[in-house]
């Protein structure tokens, strides 16, 4: 696997940029991106599930308004409409 890695990132990065890249990881800074990286992508994992939710529970409602109000639009047609299967009366003489 540490081959295929290597060609993987050998077929985006130059010998130059893998030098500089694994010079940052070796830096204190780098270091620290390592260690701490998991626990700051929990962090924006959380954040967005938060942000996903408000979004999601703001579409539901105003999708729910948008056919309420549909279905009233439509309801006064709907009610003088004979039933499905019936058949209208006969005007009376």
């Amino acid at each position: 696997l540490e081959k295929e890695a290597a060609m993987a990132y050998a077929k985006v990065f130059s010998e130059k940029e893998l030098t500089e890249i694994a010079a940052f990881y070796n830096s204190d800074s780098g270091k620290k991106l390592l260690e701490s990286g998991p626990a700051v992508t929990r962090d924006l994992l959380k954040a967005a599930d938060i942000w996903q939710n408000g979004v999601a529970r703001d579409l539901a409602q105003q999708v729910g308004e948008t056919l309420a109000a549909a279905a009233k639009a439509t309801a006064p047609a709907n009610a003088a409409a004979p039933a499905a299967g019936t058949e209208p009366e006969a005007p009376k003489n």
